[in-house]
């Protein structure tokens, strides 16, 4: 196989890491230029001394994100509804820590990638997996008949990771109603919601469902899907409650690494509009999603993909295609790196693979699976 290389690869952990020649499509982060806007912000910033920032919320960057939240969604947030945190894994592992106890209980979407529940009981609770099928959505009944006495918090991962799934309205207000009827705090990674390929869907965050959601709901944010920033880091907590978000930092004191001056001004730029580097790039996300779709659809026996309404992220389905050997190790004969699905608490036949790159490379990609495909149909027709 001839090598590959992209604009990214001496820096990208996953093409430095990847065999000459295989096409790696497994983290969540992109193949893709970094936002003008966001270079611009951050060249800026270092012609200043790289003194402690000042605090966002007198600093003006408060209000920027209180002006999106508001003005994008309706949320009934000020700037001091705003925590900026070096990275959302880091939030969610501080925040779990502090909300949950030994012998306590958290519901978790499934499949969910690993740090998800590994959060849950790195705090020594017991991580509980309420299965999210796409097709049928979530409803009420999954979460009520796995909620005990024992339950504390409902995880949630909206737009979903590695389905790409978006919960309705319903399936948000089910959850909603059922976390106010067993007094459950709902911590929410929204971190691709920004990522929406689907120009008739809206993203909801569930804390502006109503106040009793609001008042018990911590959001997980941030530019680092959306604008390709995994390589800088930056992450945004927020909840309509000032007082809960104030008591929560008072507790965590210095367990958190906050947003530095980079990270911050690098947030205010990708807070401040949509830029159309953003615009351009949900296009070419769009069209590489519709690339996956055209070349898996005449595979259908072989391998299930159903598009999801956001994030760049294919859930693959291999069922038994390559009998008892993962799909993932099964395609990295064939040049094509994929996150396994056993990552993800799935079944080794499911792997997940990310579209985020050229579409040459992601054309090259696909065929590199077509032929696996046709390989293994022809050893072992149906």
């Amino acid at each position: 196989m001839p090598a590959l290389r992209t604009p990214a690869h001496p820096y990208s952990q996953r093409w430095s890491l990847a065999p000459d020649g295989a096409i790696p499509l497994t983290t969540a982060d992109m193949d893709l230029p970094t936002d003008p806007l966001i270079l611009n912000a951050i060249t800026e910033r270092l012609t200043r001394p790289l003194a402690y920032p000042p605090p966002y919320t007198t600093g003006g960057l408060g209000d920027v994100l209180a002006d999106h939240y508001r003005t994008r969604y309706q949320a009934d947030v000020t700037r001091t509804c705003f925590w900026l945190l070096a990275g959302t894994l880091h939030a969610a592992y501080l925040i779990l820590s502090e909300l949950l106890r030994p012998g306590d209980e958290a519901l978790f979407l499934s499949p969910s990638y690993r740090f998800i529940p590994e959060a849950i009981t790195h705090a020594g609770a017991t991580a509980v997996r309420v299965p999210l099928d796409p097709d049928r959505g979530i409803a009420r009944e999954d979460i009520e008949r796995r909620i005990t006495a024992r339950t504390r918090a409902i995880h949630l991962c909206n737009p979903h990771n590695p389905t790409g799934h978006m919960l309705s309205r319903r399936e948000l207000a089910d959850i909603a109603d059922a976390a106010r009827d067993h007094d459950l705090v709902i911590v929410s990674d929204e971190i691709h919601c920004r990522l929406i390929l689907d120009a008739h869907r809206r993203h909801i965050p569930i804390a502006t469902l109503s106040a009793d959601t609001a008042q018990r709901t911590f959001t997980l944010d941030g530019p680092t899907k959306s604008h390709n920033l995994a390589g800088l880091g930056g992450a945004i907590v927020w909840t309509p409650d000032a007082y809960a978000l104030r008591e929560l930092r008072h507790r965590l004191d210095h367990r958190a690494a906050p947003a530095r001056a980079l990270q911050q001004a690098a947030i205010a730029a990708a807070y401040a509009t949509d830029s159309p580097w953003l615009t351009h790039t949900l296009h070419q996300l769009r069209r590489n999603r519709d690339l996956v779709e055209q070349a898996l659809h005449p595979h259908q026996g072989l391998v299930s993909y159903r598009p999801g309404p956001a994030t760049y992220l294919a859930w693959l389905d291999f069922h038994d295609t390559f009998g008892p050997q993962p799909a993932h190790q099964a395609l990295a004969e064939h040049g094509v790196l994929l996150e396994p699905g056993p990552e993800f608490g799935a079944p080794p036949r499911y792997a997940r693979l990310s579209f985020a790159t050229t579409p040459d490379l992601l054309s090259a990609a696909l065929d590199r699976i077509t032929t696996a495909l046709a390989a293994r149909q022809k050893r072992s027709p149906r």
